[in-house]
């Protein structure tokens, strides 16, 4: 059976030990009645153990919905539900990319499921839409992204145009931070080298094309950075410590 190990217990540790118990449940084909004992004995915080020993009769009897319902009342906070509910009201974009942060809301909100304060995806779609990066509004509002229904499609289509954004932006400050060759101030010599065509000094200039949304899947699904468009980094395009690839060696994924 899945276990919780023993420490602070978070509204996100015992939603994944929850789900991992439900997984449990189904590939094991335990009946209802006896999916409290499985896995109680898995709570392995001695405090927890103490406790479940003292209501053992009362607490097995219970379906494990309502066991997790008297976990949750019993050792979080009553305020739980408020806390995680303002945490994601007051999240916004900021530096990280529109697809990370998304996935950190709707992972807060997963924990309020069956609550009152859980949002629906139009909510969800209102706060997305509201506190993205003030650079993405502006070309969200100039495109038509805003008229998607399908709350997914929708989403899909805002990682893509945050992606060309952060792109667009790269190569605006490469270009900023590139300077041209200034003449000499000292009389010219000879050297025992050739002179390097001035074609090779190209770094920031040399620049490949955006990505295509092909290309883009493609790193999507294999850990891939959007901007050195390396495959399984552990790093993303916001922080990437590599350069884009030079246009005159590129091709493309």
């Amino acid at each position: 059976p899945p276990i919780l190990t023993p420490g602070d217990i978070t509204p996100k540790a015992l939603r994944a030990w929850e789900l991992s118990c439900e997984n449990f449940f189904s590939l094991k084909g335990v009946a209802t009645g006896d999916q409290v004992l499985k896995v109680a004995g898995s709570l392995l915080d001695p405090h927890v153990q103490d406790w479940y020993s003292n209501n053992h009769a009362c607490l097995v009897a219970l379906s494990f919905s309502a066991f997790m319902t008297e976990v949750c009342k019993y050792w979080l906070l009553s305020t739980w539900a408020a806390q995680v509910c303002t945490k994601m009201l007051s999240s916004s974009q900021g530096t990280k990319a529109f697809h990370h942060w998304a996935v950190e809301v709707e992972s807060l909100n997963v924990l309020l499921c069956g609550s009152s304060s859980s949002l629906s995806e139009e909510h969800l779609h209102f706060h997305l839409e509201s506190h993205m990066h003030p650079d993405l509004t502006a070309d969200y509002w100039t495109s038509k992204i805003s008229e998607e229904k399908d709350y997914r499609a929708w989403i899909e289509q805002i990682c893509l145009l945050d992606e060309k954004c952060i792109q667009d932006s790269s190569k605006i400050e490469a270009a900023m931070c590139w300077k041209p060759l200034q003449p000499s101030c000292t009389a010219n010599t000879m050297s025992g080298t050739s002179a390097k065509p001035a074609g090779d000094n190209c770094t920031h200039a040399c620049l490949p094309p955006p990505l295509t949304s092909d290309e883009h899947c493609l790193l999507s699904d294999n850990a891939g950075c959007f901007k050195c468009q390396q495959f399984f980094q552990n790093h993303t395009t916001h922080n990437c410590p590599n350069d884009f690839p030079n246009a005159k060696t590129y091709k493309m994924l």
